[in-house]
């Protein structure tokens, strides 16, 4: 009877060793297994390497694209300025009550809208000096030798120097009170030089359309 204990007892613990070797062996298996599955998700040099390129590229792109649209945008934008934006514009209409003859003989009415609300600048850049420059230019045809020459004027904002886009007054040369100025329908460009006081009043005034006398006259300016 005690043998056969001492034999259960023995077979019972090979029992135990066997199933503490396979556990062992599993758990070592399940180990070397995780071990495997890690190295497996990390990625390998060559994928690390074609991440960073597609990253790179990637940001390249919205590096460009960016550059295109602001390129895109300055460019249109500076197409829609026009050289004499900042500078005081009249009309057709304007003009005439500035330097037309009135029913007395007289020519120009420097403060035809003084008071007058929205002409305030005008009137001041009028009356600033006692000669009145007035450039006309189409917008649609630009004569930039002319241009760059009027915008270089070191004392162009302390003169009595006013534009008229002929483009924008199409009833430039239908207006009867300025009809005396023999302004050309043609020209694509004039200079109007209108001295209120003249000396000689035959010297009223000077018209020139060709950009050669209209570059003399400002370079005296």
């Amino acid at each position: 009877m005690a043998r056969v204990q001492k034999t259960n007892q023995t077979n019972q613990k090979s029992k135990n060793q066997g199933k503490n070797v396979v556990n062992k062996t599993n758990a070592k298996s399940r180990q070397e297994l995780a071990k495997t599955n890690a190295k497996q998700l990390e990625p390998s040099k060559n994928e690390i390497l074609f991440f960073r390129i597609g990253l790179i590229v990637i940001g390249l792109t919205v590096i460009i694209g960016a550059v295109i649209v602001l390129i895109q945008y300055f460019m249109s934008k500076t197409e829609d300025e026009l050289p004499f934006d900042d500078y005081i514009h009249i009309t057709a209409e304007n003009l005439a009550n500035f330097v037309g003859e009135d029913e007395f003989g007289n020519f120009g009415d420097r403060n035809f809208y003084f008071g007058v609300d929205g002409y305030a600048d005008i009137n001041a850049k009028v009356n600033a000096n006692d000669i009145l420059y007035v450039y006309f230019y189409k917008s649609s045809d630009l004569q930039m030798d002319v241009i760059d020459e009027i915008l270089a004027l070191e004392n162009l904002d302390e003169l009595s120097f006013i534009f008229i886009d002929i483009d924008q007054n199409p009833a430039l040369f239908q207006n009867a009170k300025l009809s005396f100025l023999g302004l050309s329908s043609t020209a694509t460009h004039m200079l109007l030089t209108f001295d209120y006081y003249p000396e000689n009043p035959e010297n009223r005034f000077t018209v020139w359309s060709d950009s050669r006398n209209i570059l003399i006259d400002i370079n005296k300016l």
